[in-house]
């Protein structure tokens, strides 16, 4: 006769808060951030574009975000205001009317954002250096609130209800029914 072994699983909702938190610190070992290649490649074609050479960068995590990178030092980056707005629309109207030219993934957005602001809005003093670095930093606060969210509370909160996970009593086990 053999021996039956049962063992009780619980909602999200229905766990001890150290429980909960155990859980999620289980589900966190267990994910990956899906959406790094993507990233990337919105990144590094928009740096071929504009003559950007991406040296290091890191988001997410432990690490505070940073992007390093150096630009040729050719005469378009000097160029400001009004003769900055005119190159823009001859050289790069292609690309800046495109939604999502680079990749289709929406970094490329928020990566073109700071440009398309200009765009509509010369300033002056604004140069194309300036565009670049605002371009940048646009992209790697993107990643980083991104990154931030696919790891949240929130998110696992939603998982555990639309993947119908249940957990051992004190959270340490984690089954999908």
């Amino acid at each position: 006769m053999g021996i039956i072994i049962s063992k009780e699983y619980f909602e999200l909702g229905e766990l001890s808060e150290e429980a909960k938190e155990r859980a999620y610190h289980k589900w966190l070992d267990e994910r990956e951030y899906s959406w790094a290649k993507e990233n990337e490649a919105s990144l590094f074609a928009f740096a071929e574009l504009f003559g950007v050479k991406i040296l290091d960068y890191g988001y997410g995590g432990a690490t505070r975000p940073y992007l390093r990178y150096d630009t040729s030092d050719w005469d378009g980056y000097r160029l400001r205001g009004v003769r900055l707005w005119k190159f823009l629309r001859d050289h790069y109207t292609k690309e800046l009317e495109k939604t999502c030219p680079f990749t289709g993934y929406y970094m490329d957005e928020a990566l073109l954002d700071p440009i398309r602001r200009f765009l509509e809005r010369p300033k002056q003093d604004t140069s194309l250096r300036v565009l670049i670095e605002d371009s940048l930093n646009s992209w790697l606060h993107a990643c980083e609130r991104d990154h931030e969210e696919w790891f949240s509370w929130e998110a696992f909160e939603q998982e555990a209800e639309e993947l119908n996970m249940v957990f051992s009593v004190d959270g340490g086990e984690v089954v999908y029914i």
